[in-house]
């Protein structure tokens, strides 16, 4: 069983379920841009994971709920955007001194997810329905 990713606050409830943390191959289904709390720009990710290769061998929806989004970058959003690769990396701090997330996504056949956020988080783990 691999580890939880240290950018992403309760991965460990993906881990459980799939073994791992890994967002490739994943379905990035929707993409919903809000206001939450204070007037804070919040930002939610559902991706589709397969289950092939996984202890329980079922595909789960997750919801990455991302916090105090910036730099928001969407491209070629389509029915189909299969991650190809991801990556979450320490984005130095914002105007509080608060730690920033460098989020990117690059999905097939084209679509790419590109911005900052103080928090990402795993707000939903579902089984997917057949």
């Amino acid at each position: 069983m691999s580890t939880p990713d240290p950018f992403v606050r309760d991965a460990a409830l993906v881990v459980a379920l799939m073994g791992r943390f890994d967002l490739r191959e994943a379905d990035l289904c929707a993409v919903r841009l809000s206001l939450g709390r204070g007037n804070v720009p919040e930002l939610e990710l559902d991706l589709q994971l397969p289950g092939a290769g996984t202890p329980n061998g079922r595909d789960h929806r997750v919801t990455l709920l991302c916090t105090d989004v910036s730099d928001l970058s969407l491209a070629d959003f389509g029915s189909s955007n299969l991650v190809s690769s991801y990556a979450l990396a320490a984005d130095g701090v914002d105007e509080d001194g608060r730690p920033m997330v460098h989020v990117a996504l690059t999905c097939a056949p084209g679509c790419d997810v590109d911005f900052r956020c103080r928090e990402v988080a795993v707000a939903r783990v579902a089984p997917v329905s057949t």
